[in-house]
């Protein structure tokens, strides 16, 4: 029974996340980020389907770009270990807006990500990786 009740604990807390109620959109999208990394990491399926539109396209590094289906499959088939998320930048044009991160110690990678707000609810519909080059002094 505790599983049971953790489980829709985390999902209600993840819906009151996704549509931000009562903060900026900048902190809502800030805590999106936080609560989409967290269910990659639990391998929380309900969680992460909730933050990614059905119309979520990702770019990887090496230019494949894959549906949402697809993606989400590829975060529950193995192990996703805690990580870092640095945001660089976050801009908002009424219901779109464009974030910009970087992983932290260990990841080399940029990541670009769109959300929209539908109904009041944030959710991811594209995203874009990109390799970060050793720094050369």
């Amino acid at each position: 029974m505790l599983t049971s009740w953790g489980t829709r604990f985390g999902l209600l807390a993840t819906a009151l996340i996704v549509s931000g109620a009562g903060s900026s959109p900048e902190e809502q999208l800030l805590a999106l980020d936080k609560a989409w990394v967290e269910a990659e990491v639990k391998h929380e399926r309900k969680a992460i389907e909730r933050i990614l539109d059905e119309k979520l396209l990702v770019t990887f590094g090496s230019g494949k770009t894959t549906e949402r289906e697809e993606f989400i499959a590829a975060i529950l088939s193995e192990p996703v270990a805690p990580y870092e998320v640095v945001h660089d930048l976050v801009q908002v044009f009424r219901d779109t807006a464009i974030v910009v991160d970087h992983f932290g110690t260990g990841l080399k990678a940029n990541v670009t990500w769109v959300a929209i707000r539908r109904n009041g609810q944030w959710r991811v519909i594209a995203e874009t990786f990109s390799s970060v080059k050793a720094e050369t002094k």
